[in-house]
């Protein structure tokens, strides 16, 4: 965690950064030796923040350090985190013979991605494992990486990443062949909800929360997984719940984070209600007949939003995003076409 105001940077450091993240991976890349390695787990934002921090520190990666990247699923730190991750594969002579950067998606490891974390079948990482062998094998054997065609994931040239200057670490971006259904429009997503404001904290009213009572949902009872956390809960009273209209969930609307901890996603399921929610949360009340509530939930937790959120996020303190900006999302300007929000019918 960056401390308050961030950090001094010092002469030791190539990349000019405040950040924690940006600091400790730079420091560790500059720090190998010519022939050195690493593995480094890092927070999804070195994958694809816009600051010029991030964006030179993967230049500097993918320049001289970098040959894959393999993407974790949310939840895979439960219960002590369920931020999203990425593992950096480091090797300083690999990376300067070659001109590709390898990218491996794990969706299962095994293990549930919840809080308990319980084993599954489903285990993906033997098969990514196996792949990034092949790909460091061909490397060190000097051979074309060009007949590899991993199951778990691709293959991409650096002149290909560094195209734009975002230098974005994202594998799913540089997949070809994905086709968006041209039978439905590309739409804002205010032009199929029937609503789209924030909550009320209950203080701000006169009221104060409750051992029990009515459901107060906030931020942290949203898991990184598009789960509304029960335990998280708080609750206010009955006569707070009917002074705050304005923040009076319905069975069906989404959540979704604006300010703080912003970028998690739920919907409000039947069996929570009567509830409410505070100012950092936007209630997105959709039209049923355009769009699922659960599909836009997972939308809205997908890496194109939340680089989209990171790259209109403002404040000081605490940064947010306002309703018109949630409104607007319909697609990245720099996506190729490909859209952020496509309404379909069930």
């Amino acid at each position: 965690m960056s401390p308050k105001g961030g950090i001094k940077p010092h002469k030791l450091f190539s990349i000019q950064a405040k950040r924690s993240e940006v600091l400790f991976v730079d420091y560790m890349a500059e720090h190998l030796t010519p022939s050195g390695r690493a593995g480094i787990i890092v927070p999804e934002g070195i994958i694809f923040q816009s600051q010029t921090a991030y964006k030179n520190l993967r230049k500097m990666l993918i320049e001289n350090s970098l040959v894959a990247v393999v993407s974790l699923p949310a939840g895979c730190f439960n219960p002590y985190s369920g931020v999203k991750t990425s593992i950096l594969i480091l090797d300083k002579s690999f990376a300067r013979q070659s001109d590709t950067i390898a990218f491996f998606k794990v969706e299962n490891d095994g293990f549930g991605l919840g809080a308990q974390r319980r084993a599954i079948e489903k285990n993906d990482i033997p098969q990514v494992k196996a792949e990034l062998d092949a790909y460091l094998q061909a490397l060190r054997s000097r051979q074309s990486t060009a007949d590899l065609k991993p199951s778990r994931g691709l293959i991409v040239s650096k002149e290909k990443i560094s195209a734009n200057g975002d230098y974005n670490l994202s594998g799913e971006r540089y997949r070809e062949g994905a086709v968006a259904s041209p039978a439905f429009p590309h739409v804002p997503i205010r032009d199929v909800s029937e609503l789209i404001t924030k909550g009320t904290t209950p203080t701000t009213a006169g009221f104060s929360f409750e051992d029990s009572g009515i459901n107060f949902i906030k931020i942290e009872s949203l898991s990184a997984d598009g789960m509304i956390v029960s335990s998280k809960v708080a609750h206010i009273s009955r006569e707070a719940h009917a002074a705050l209209a304005r923040s009076q969930l319905e069975a069906g609307d989404v959540l979704f984070s604006i300010a703080g901890a912003m970028g998690r996603s739920a919907v409000v399921d039947p069996s929570l209600l009567p509830a409410n929610t505070n100012q950092a949360l936007a209630i997105i009340r959709v039209n049923g007949a355009l769009v699922s509530p659960v599909f836009l939930s997972h939308l809205l937790r997908s890496l194109r939003i939340l680089a989209h959120v990171e790259s209109v996020k403002a404040g000081v303190a605490q940064y947010n995003v306002s309703l018109q900006q949630v409104g607007d999302i319909e697609r990245s300007p720099k996506s190729n076409g490909n859209p952020y929000f496509t309404p379909f019918d069930e």
